[in-house]
């Protein structure tokens, strides 16, 4: 402090305190021969004090902005986590918040493979090659590598003549990065990946800023963790779903064992209610389930005796009673089962007619939901189209013409005009698929 004082001047020197914190120094000088009062000291003292409490509120106000500023950041991430499952996405946002918040060059994230035992780096930024941004780390192999097998931090300032020529550190320095950290991502006792952050400059890691990569980190390991467990909810969802449509081919199967036509006639009109349904624009979900319809359409027969089901001439008016059963067998049973009550549409109602001739209840027009409306012409058609035992198929153009005419009594018009309109493309789908009879 004397070298600040110039020659022939007096310093008078007074701590700048906030609490038992001393903050700095206060230096007032007077030209010699001036010596200071006992109220000149009094006063300098004072300032001293003041100065100290301005200075310690505003390095807390600056440590709240901070503070803020990192929950804020913190927030943005947590809220990408919640909100999406695509890793790509959420780490491009956590990498983003790593150079703001820690006031780093680069961030990289690697996501590791149980399987092979290496790191794929899933997302950089502040790179501008991909040759770093599609490298691959081995377990075990540099400050990444290091991280991933020891489960702790790693890294600091590099030096040139330690780091092996090719080398993923080596790659960082020749593109000028001095400082790398590397952190293992925990989640659930398992090491799911490593974050990565560079600097060009030294600058030292304090505690704050390790401990604050360390939450970062943190948040990344969740972005990992949720990611892979959206992807296998998917497959499993998937895998559950072939399982379920598994099974209702199995029980339409059942009653082809009794029944071959029934068999035959279920692939056909399966095929075809499904075309017909994408061309009257459903949706991918009522698609789905107009096809699990299409399936059970005939579920309620397995309720029919044999000797009317396979009986190889006309039924009796009993018998065609006990026929028109089906469709309430198939609501009774199909009702129990949580899964497909939005799949009953067809097998309940694909005999009900536009006009209100149709059973079991007698709908007419849109009373009848569409699912069934499509079903029944696709059914018909099939119908009249085949062989049964009890008479020969029609000829194309005649069953066409009983559709067209049925428009407005037993059909929707408009399904009948869609149907008529993609006729060609379902019967070339149907020969593709050898569906064809």
């Amino acid at each position: 402090m004397a070298a600040l004082i110039p020659p022939g001047w007096r310093a008078l020197l007074v701590p700048m305190r906030a609490g038992q914190e001393q903050l700095g120094i206060l230096m007032v000088v007077v030209e010699a021969p001036r010596k200071f009062s006992e109220a000149e000291v009094n006063l300098v003292q004072t300032a001293g004090d003041i100065i100290g409490s301005v200075l310690h509120r505003a390095q807390l106000d600056a440590e709240v902005r901070t503070r803020l500023e990192q929950l804020t950041s913190l927030h943005e991430i947590d809220t990408a986590i919640s909100s999406s499952h695509n890793l790509k996405a959420t780490a491009n946002i956590l990498l983003q918040q790593c150079l703001r918040m820690l006031k780093v060059d680069a961030a990289l994230l690697y996501e590791f493979d149980p399987v092979n035992l290496h790191l794929d780096c899933v997302a950089t930024l502040g790179l501008n090659t991909a040759r770093l941004e599609h490298i691959r780390v081995r377990a075990g192999e540099t400050v990444v590598g290091k991280a991933m097998l020891e489960g702790v931090l790693t890294g600091g300032n590099m030096e040139w003549q330690t780091l092996p020529a090719g080398t993923h550190d080596r790659l960082m320095w020749e593109k000028g990065f001095r400082q790398i950290f590397a952190v293992p991502l925990v989640s659930k006792s398992r090491v799911v990946g490593v974050l990565e952050v560079c600097r060009r400059k030294t600058p030292p890691a304090t505690k704050e800023w390790l401990e604050l990569l360390n939450t970062l980190a943190g948040q990344a390991a969740i972005a990992i963790e949720n990611a892979r467990l959206f992807e296998d909810l998917q497959r499993t969802n998937a895998e559950l779903m072939v399982a379920y449509d598994a099974t209702l081919e199995g029980w339409a199967l059942a009653l082809g064992l009794r029944d071959s036509n029934t068999e035959d006639h279920t692939r056909r009109v399966v095929e075809a209610t499904v075309e017909l349904g994408k061309a009257m624009g459903l949706s991918e979900v009522d698609l789905i389930q107009l096809r699990r319809g299409a399936i059970l359409h005939d579920i309620g027969k397995l309720g029919i005796p044999d000797t009317i089901l396979l009986k190889p001439s006309f039924l009796t008016e009993e018998e065609r009673e006990i026929m028109r059963r089906h469709p309430l067998y198939a609501r009774e049973w199909l009702s129990r089962i949580p899964y497909l009550r939005q799949a009953m549409d067809i097998p309940t109602y694909h005999h009900e007619h536009w006009d209100g001739s149709g059973y079991p209840y007698g709908l007419r027009g849109e009373q009848i939901p569409l699912g069934a409306r499509i079903f029944s012409v696709v059914d018909v058609w099939d119908a009249l189209s085949t062989d049964r035992p009890y008479r020969k198929a029609w000829p194309r153009d005649k069953v066409l013409h009983y559709i067209r005419a049925q428009a407005g009594l037993q059909f929707d018009p408009q399904v009948v005009k869609v149907f008529l309109q993609s006729i060609e493309r379902i019967e070339k789908i149907l020969e593709k698929g050898h569906f064809v009879p």
